[in-house]
């Protein structure tokens, strides 16, 4: 019991001292996002919209954390944690995202900049613990030809190193990204390989009927549906520009279809959840 309240604490702590670092940003950008607000049309709504989809994945954290929770023995390999630490990642992830776009047009340039770039290292981290589930579905399926495999202990000290060392990599190439363009250009390689991955990795546990508790074929339809749009939106960014330009509306039902996404995610992990 001890031991679980001491990993509880630490949990907490972890959490509230991302929101901290969060709200410190904001209140460092509180000029640029007053003025954005008040001079350009659309910016309340966005910002009202962002809020109730972060307000939706909280509650998953909340739920998939609470799970994790409740389980006799906690282990920081759990699904439940994992995705956890997942939803955690994008609620994170979207509050950095809309300080990015209400400091877009009124903030200096190597500030939009370093946003980007705590964006993009939010969006692997984000990534990584369902690429450490996918890489442990790929293991244990093949673990009848290697013996090591077999224990599990030896295969999440495997994973955790290909995890960590795979996002103090990207991590680094991100943080020395000299300008934006570029950085689009590695956050593309980077976001698309992921959502290959962990769509492939999720539907191959459905394939070999892997003893993962939840619903992995919804998973990863989820994201094969998330990689088909992100590449659509690459490919029509220019024309985008020409046409629509900055729109508020636009923005917004971006944000709804990402929000059905991450609902389809969730539905997925927690239908047999418990």
């Amino acid at each position: 019991m001890q031991k679980k309240n001491k990993i509880k604490s630490f949990l907490f702590t972890i959490i509230i001292g991302g929101f901290v670092g969060i709200f410190y940003l904001y209140i460092s950008h509180f000029t640029a996002i007053k003025n954005s607000l008040n001079r350009y049309e659309g910016m309340w709504s966005i910002t009202i919209f962002i809020l109730f989809r972060i307000s939706i994945t909280i509650g998953m954290m909340i739920y998939a954390f609470w799970q994790w929770c409740k389980q006799k023995e906690m282990h920081f390999t759990d699904a439940n944690f994992l995705f956890g630490l997942f939803f955690l990642g994008l609620v994170y992830g979207k509050l950095i995202n809309l300080l990015y776009i209400l400091t877009f047009y009124t903030a200096g340039e190597s500030a939009i900049l370093n946003l980007l770039k705590i964006r993009y290292i939010l969006i692997v981290l984000t990534a990584a613990p369902l690429i450490f589930i996918g890489i442990d579905i790929v293991l244990s399926s093949i673990n009848k030809n290697h013996k090591n495999l077999i224990d599990t202990h030896y295969r999440n000290k495997l994973n955790s190193i290909v995890i960590i060392v795979l996002s103090i990599s990207e991590s680094t190439i991100i943080i020395l990204t000299p300008n934006s363009i570029i950085l689009g250009l590695i956050l593309i390689s980077f976001h698309i390989s992921s959502l290959i991955w962990i769509s492939f990795t999720f539907y191959y546990s459905y394939g070999k009927k892997h003893s993962f508790q939840g619903r992995p074929l919804l998973i990863s339809l989820a994201f094969f549906i998330d990689l088909i749009l992100y590449i659509i939106s690459i490919m029509t960014l220019p024309l985008r520009r020409q046409t629509i330009g900055y729109s508020a509306i636009f923005l917004i039902f971006a944000e709804l279809f990402d929000l059905v996404i991450i609902i389809i995610i969730f539905i997925g992990y927690c239908y047999e959840s418990n």
